[in-house]
Parts: structure tokens; C-alpha cells; sequence
């Protein structure tokens, strides 16, 4: 069973006790692991929508592609020019697959990109949709709403 205890940035004196105290009476006789690792705020769900609500939906219909399987194919098209890619061997035939996507790293461990970075990821899709005519309108807050 694993535990895990997010510290504020400022005046955690108090939380680091506790997390002593804990680890001190934890598991006795038992090895116990300790990791940490700064939190990082992950893309967030509007930004996700953008992409695939609104800017993926803008490229398919310009280029003619519809459907799920045609803005998954999209996605990740545009993770291998960002990110890079690698060949891997798939049931004896080769395929080009990204280095890591939006929400998986070069391993294949999840791990979503922070907001940072997918406004940046963001704007090279639309740098790239750009060199090939198509405009990618800044999303209507109601985009959602229509229906078309």
C-alpha cells in the first residue's frame, strides 16, 4: 500500500513532522521506500479539448478525415514531429511511433505534460496546420455547443 503527502511550497515544518513521525512508527521491521518528486500541474482538461474538440476537428475537416481513429492518427502524427520518434517492431513489420506523447513519456510510463508545454505543443499544431492553409481559429468559449 502506498502513501503519498503533497507539501505546500511555503511553512511545511509542520507536515514535515508528521511525515517523520509517521515513517518512524511505520512498518516496524519492515524496509520502508521514500520517493518524492515536485508536483507539476498537468495540462488541464479545456486544454485537451481544444486540441481534440476543436483544432484536430478543424484539420479533419479541412483534409477530408473523420472519426476517432482519424484524430487518434492525427495526434499522434503531430506527437512524432514534436516530440521526435523511433521505429519499433510491431508483430514482425515496423511502424514509426512518437517518443512519448501528451500523456505517456519515452518509456510508455504515464506521464501528462504540464500546461506549459502543451500550450506549446498546441501552438505547433497550429504552426504546422498553418503551413499547409488551414486556420485554426482561437476556440469560441460555446465552440462546444454547436453541433455541425
Amino acid at each position: 500500500m502506498s502513501k503519498s503527502l503533497t507539501l505546500p511550497p511555503e511553512a511545511r515544518e509542520a507536515d514535515v513532522a508528521r511525515l517523520q513521525a509517521f515513517l518512524l512508527a511505520a512498518y516496524p521491521g519492515k524496509e520502508v521506500e521514500v520517493s518524492w518528486e515536485p508536483v507539476k500541474s498537468e495540462r488541464s482538461s479545456r486544454q485537451n479539448k481544444a486540441l481534440f474538440g476543436h483544432a484536430y476537428r478543424v484539420i479533419a475537416k479541412e483534409t477530408g478525415l473523420s472519426g476517432k481513429s482519424d484524430l487518434d492518427r492525427l495526434h499522434r502524427d503531430f506527437c512524432r514531429a514534436y516530440f521526435g520518434e523511433r521505429a519499433v517492431s510491431v508483430l514482425g513489420r515496423v511502424e514509426v511511433v512518437p517518443l512519448r506523447t501528451t500523456t505517456t513519456d519515452e518509456n510508455g510510463n504515464r506521464d501528462v505534460i504540464n500546461a506549459g508545454e502543451f500550450s506549446a505543443f498546441y501552438a505547433d499544431v497550429e504552426r504546422k496546420a498553418a503551413e499547409f492553409g488551414i486556420w485554426i481559429p482561437a476556440p469560441d468559449p460555446r465552440w462546444f455547443l454547436d453541433k455541425e
